[in-house]
């Protein structure tokens, strides 16, 4: 019981010094006149970047770490948009074939996995030679471009859907 009045006691000392703790507008000095805060500073825009990496690959801030040994190549944006295009080609040829498979439809489900890996070993051999370059990056602590950053983010939604598709692919 006294916990419970002591603690209602502070919440009520804290809130009454909220009250009176000041305007928002202006700020008491002491001696019964108000100051008025500073005014906000005017900010201007910033000037747009020129970049020639995709949108969603450059918008993530870059990862500090050692200096690279050698400079991270870049990422041109086709790269990136045939990326996610094949992505988005194995992903249909998955559902295709699960939808076939759940049907019982054995021709339709085995062609469908065929064209999904297809579709997945070319996403890995676009992305080879950032890849590569990521890996050793990421082992020995590099910093690394954001461009770097977003395309290790893609390769966890890729990496995902080519784990289940070789799962099961027939051979």
């Amino acid at each position: 019981m006294g916990l419970a009045a002591g603690g209602l006691a502070l919440v009520i000392i804290l809130v009454m010094m909220t009250w009176s703790g000041g305007n928002s507008e202006a700020a008491n000095t002491g001696d019964g006149e108000k100051q008025k805060p500073a005014p906000a500073k005017a900010q201007q825009p910033e000037a747009p970047k020129k970049t020639t990496q995709s949108p969603s690959n450059s918008s993530y801030a870059a990862r500090p770490g050692k200096t690279p040994g050698r400079p991270a190549p870049p990422i041109p944006a086709s790269v990136i948009e045939r990326t996610e295009q094949l992505f988005a080609d194995a992903k249909a040829k998955w559902n295709e074939g699960q939808r076939a498979r759940k049907s019982g439809d054995t021709a339709t489900y085995t062609k469908a996995i065929k064209e999904a890996y297809e579709s997945i070993q070319g996403i890995n051999k676009a992305l080879d030679p950032y890849s590569t370059w990521y890996e050793e990056a990421d082992l020995e602590g590099w910093a690394m471009p954001g461009e770097y950053v977003g395309l290790s983010k893609k390769f966890n939604k890729y990496d995902k859907l080519a784990a289940m598709v070789q799962k099961v692919k027939q051979r």
